[in-house]
């Protein structure tokens, strides 16, 4: 029904300028070899076949978490997944480079998927990668076929549908959409980045803040809402939420290149986030009490282990965390490091309470505010190329929750009460 065609590429033209070069690159992800997926059926293959769906099996499934291990212990995952993805492999054991270049072009391959039912942990995304046939399909933007992830529960298995989107004829290729479901252009090719480069060094990195009648806007159409009577239904979820228009807009992630790392004994030099407890007692004039100072070390690479009960959280009190901080920088003092974050917290809500309400912070001197305040340090330059930690704050979460903060301060509670 199909066959995988090796294609072989050819020779640049000596006159091509590089950008040339780049759209020109094949369009398979991965190593050297360039591959295509065409039909071969005598008789093609019609959209409307009820036997024109396929199964795709899944030559990998894992959580990120589980990743490395299961490409060191998992005999001859490491050498499939080499071949797959063109990496050149030598000998029978794993080596540590081998690892880390499957980690690196894994991204090119994987799909994901998520179970609909369960805990937050069972929600954690599962990473696949298709097999070697699956793997070799191209990228169109009017793709001959789609394909959907479909898990098939008596045999708790998931395979990946393919079914084609038009009548085929004999030898013609088999593609579908990388960017499937976006259709902004500019996203597109965002999306698009590792397997058709593009030049985006012209876009502005800047987020607009919207105007004072984007504000007033949503509070009339909240008014409106509020007195309206709500039936329950016989199934409470029986609204579909389209996330691109109903959900506020989000910012969007940055992440943290150059982080400033805490030794551990256990593991090595780990990234670390530390957590502030806030009190916001007045507006008019601003007032913030910083209270309980509780930092948070979590396992090698990830700030946040909610999600896999398998991850012990390490946790390191503030007397604790402080004196093994100034150990590992003497050039630091904590003090110096806790004014700048000071700092940082004041300039936050400064700016969340120079506007009237609904834009900003309302004064209401009988009303008191917590919030926990998550934050991480990296390592940035002064104008006079000093090194310098700078605090990069995380997010901010209004009354949260304290639970290991009793647990580490019995008297939490007494301490926020009286201040």
């Amino acid at each position: 029904m199909f066959g995988i065609m090796q294609v072989e590429e050819v020779e640049e033209d000596e006159g091509e300028d590089e950008v040339a070069r780049e759209l020109r690159k094949k369009p398979n992800p991965g190593g050297e070899l360039c591959y295509k997926v065409i039909v071969t059926n005598e008789n093609g293959l019609q959209a409307a076949d009820p036997n024109s769906i396929f199964l795709i099996d899944h030559a990998w499934t894992c959580r990120m978490a589980h990743a490395r291990q299961q490409l060191q212990q998992v005999p001859g995952l490491l050498h499939r997944m080499a071949n797959l993805m063109g990496i050149e492999f030598h000998g029978e054991l794993p080596s540590a480079e081998a690892v880390d270049l499957v980690l690196e072009e894994m991204w090119k391959f994987n799909q994901t998927y998520q179970l609909a039912h369960g805990t937050a942990e069972e929600k954690v995304p599962v990473w696949y990668i298709m097999d070697e046939f699956g793997s070799r399909i191209q990228h169109a933007d009017v793709p001959s076929f789609a394909t959907a992830p479909f898990f098939y529960v008596p045999q708790r298995v998931a395979y990946t549908l393919l079914w084609p989107l038009r009548d085929l004829d004999t030898g013609e290729e088999v593609t579908r959409d990388f960017a499937y479901g976006e259709a902004d252009p500019l996203i597109r090719r965002c999306v698009l980045l590792p397997w058709a480069p593009a030049d985006l060094r012209d876009l502005s990195s800047s987020t607009p803040e919207p105007s004072d009648e984007h504000y007033q806007a949503i509070l009339e159409e909240n008014k409106e809402k509020l007195p309206v009577a709500i039936n329950p239904a016989v199934y409470p979820c029986d609204h579909v939420f389209n996330t691109g228009d109903t959900v506020p807009g989000r910012v969007v992630s940055k992440y943290i290149e150059s982080p400033v790392l805490f030794l551990r004994e256990d593991v090595g030099r780990v990234k670390f986030d530390i957590r502030y407890i806030v009190l916001l007692r007045s507006v008019k004039p601003l007032t913030l009490p910083f209270a309980l100072n509780d930092l948070d070390d979590y396992e090698k690479h990830f700030t946040v282990m909610n999600y896999d009960p398998e991850l012990v959280l390490k946790q390191m009190h503030y007397d604790e965390f402080v004196p093994e901080f100034e150990k590992q920088y003497p050039e630091f003092p904590w003090k110096s490091v806790q004014a700048d974050i000071f700092q940082a917290f004041t300039e936050l809500f400064q700016v969340a309470c120079a506007r009237p309400p609904p834009l900003g912070f309302c004064d209401y001197p009988s009303s008191r505010a917590m919030y926990a305040i998550d934050l991480m340090l990296k390592w940035d330059s002064r104008p006079d190329g000093k090194r310098v930690m700078q605090p990069q704050l995380l997010e901010v979460n209004f009354n949260p929750d304290c639970e290991r903060a009793c647990r580490c301060y019995p008297a939490f509670f007494n301490d926020v009460f009286s201040t």
